[in-house]
């Protein structure tokens, strides 16, 4: 019989001064508690003006996460270290217990001995694990499951070359859906998700490069909430979304907008994370090549860029959220190691502009590329409902998950 381990912790942190004199009023400590695999970890000395610390993971490997997401509704979190994975779940009530619903090693069928995940993506209901040959697609679910030998890939498509990025729609019914793989010869691959599906993608699409003729390479891509829509970030400064269809029966429809990318010295722009804000807009973040490199939230219909949050400080942003309201996004900006909150206006939508910029909380530097994962949420209540306040997840580099309140 498989076991479940909880974790929980019986430690609180005092608010003291530092809350009282905090200037980043937006956000309320709460209380303190540590999340442990193995043994207890000490949780870091709170900053001043900062977020408290509430829970923390502890992987296997020391050195720290290569990957780490939350599902859109933030109950389940993900933490990757080599081809090791972790699946952790969470009830969402106020008393942030975490436990580890299934953990082991992914991708035993990837062809190079050394291969290790290029990237993770969560829905609701499924976890997508990719290597540079191929991913594997599981089941996400709170029965009790102690190792990865236990639990048998929904989907696996191996033989790929060059995987670079990967996506699901967030609202993915249970082994349904699409799923979208972006590889490093500039080719979409799109494949329907059915239980033991895998072989040829049932769609192929390929990307136009800098000089319209070679392919370029997708950095980022995202779908919309219903899965219809994907969005794809490449090198050439472009930004296409596909229309993708319910059936599958007709080809993708492509919409192609072109930003003011590439503006500066270089030709070749790293989109780092793509969201969609509503249907008809979406969110993106740039390296720091982009001038300022900080989000940009574009019109899709209109073709055009209508809210930016560059104007006084240059940024590497990365890892971006947005929350069901649409009136806030959330990214981390890699050149300072922090997390910055932005709200639009008016009337808090980003449909004319960036109303208000906030620090959240700050991050352990290291050597890890991976930095942070970032999700809004909304704790149940007591009585079963939920509460309507948008909170924010922040794990970092080293596991250590922050939960954020935001007041209106």
């Amino acid at each position: 019989m498989s076991s479940r381990t909880s974790y929980d912790s019986n430690r609180t942190a005092s608010s003291g001064d530092s809350a009282r004199s905090n200037p980043f009023s937006l956000f309320r400590r709460t209380t303190t508690k540590s999340l442990y695999m193995k043994e207890m970890l000490k949780a870091p000395e709170a900053t001043e003006s900062l977020g408290t610390e509430l829970q923390s993971l502890e992987i296997q490997r020391r050195k720290g996460l290569d990957f780490a997401a939350f599902s859109p509704t933030a109950g389940f979190a993900a933490v990757a270290a080599g081809r090791k994975l972790k699946i952790f779940s969470w009830d969402r009530k106020a008393d942030l217990r975490w436990t580890c619903c299934w953990a082991g090693t992914m991708l035993r069928e990837c062809v190079k001995a050394s291969e290790r995940m290029v990237a993770i993506a969560l829905s609701d209901s499924l976890v997508v694990v990719a290597a540079e040959d191929g991913f594997e697609v599981y089941e996400l679910s709170t029965d009790e499951i102690e190792t990865s030998e236990e639990k048998k890939p929904v989907m696996q498509v191996m033989g790929l070359s060059d995987l670079r990025a990967i996506a699901l729609p967030p609202k993915t019914p249970k082994i349904s859906g699409w799923i979208c793989a972006g590889t490093g010869n500039g080719r979409l691959l799109i494949w329907g998700i059915r239980r033991g599906g895998g072989g040829e993608p049932q769609k192929e699409l390929s990307l136009k490069g800098y000089n319209g003729t070679t392919l370029d390479i997708p950095s980022a891509m995202a779908f919309n909430h219903d899965g219809s829509r994907v969005c794809v970030g490449s090198r050439n400064r472009h930004i296409y979304i596909y229309e993708l269809g319910g059936d599958g029966s007709s080809p993708p429809k492509l919409i192609e907008l072109k930003g003011d990318f590439g503006t500066g010295t270089s030709r070749f722009i790293r989109f780092t994370a793509i969201a969609f804000l509503s249907e008809n807009s979406i969110a993106i973040t740039t390296d720091s090549r982009f001038p300022a490199g900080c989000p940009s939230v574009f019109d899709i219909e209109r073709k055009t860029r209508i809210a930016f949050g560059g104007e006084n400080e240059t940024l590497d942003a990365q890892s971006l959220a947005v929350s069901p309201s649409e009136k806030r996004l959330v990214f981390v900006d890699s050149y300072r190691h922090r997390v910055i909150l932005v709200k639009g206006s008016p009337q808090g939508r980003f449909n004319s502009g960036i109303a208000v910029k906030t620090r959240v909380t700050d991050l352990k530097h290291g050597s890890n590329l991976f930095i942070a994962a970032l999700a809004f949420t909304h704790l149940k209540l007591e009585d079963g409902n939920i509460d309507e306040q948008e909170k924010i997840l922040v794990m970092d580099r080293m596991g250590t998950i922050q939960l954020f309140s935001c007041n209106e």
